[in-house]
């Protein structure tokens, strides 16, 4: 019995877990597209020494944005996959 309940509390906190990475990843997605939106917005009429700082800028944001992007994708696809397995072996307990 405390087997059920123990791996019953390990999928709730799964569930927590992974809404708050989401919305993690959401976050920094959010501000890494804005920002490229502005370059983008700013890149319109330019002269070639203006495209060439904005090109400075958005390697600037990409070496810092895409990385965190990554790592924020790979814990949340962890976090899925442990919830998953934490479902289908609760599943698993109770027809036992």
């Amino acid at each position: 019995m405390t087997e059920h309940l123990v791996n019953d509390v390990k999928i709730c906190q799964n569930v927590e877990l992974k809404l708050y990475q989401k919305l993690d990843l959401d976050r920094i997605s959010g501000d890494y597209n804005e920002l490229m939106e502005l370059i983008d917005l700013f890149r319109i009429d330019t002269w070639t020494e203006r495209e060439r700082e904005l090109l400075v800028h958005e390697k600037n944001i990409n070496k810092r944005y895409l990385p965190q992007i990554r790592e924020a994708k790979r814990v949340l696809k962890n976090t899925e996959k442990r919830l998953e397995y934490n479902c289908r072996r609760s599943d698993l307990l109770k027809t036992m």
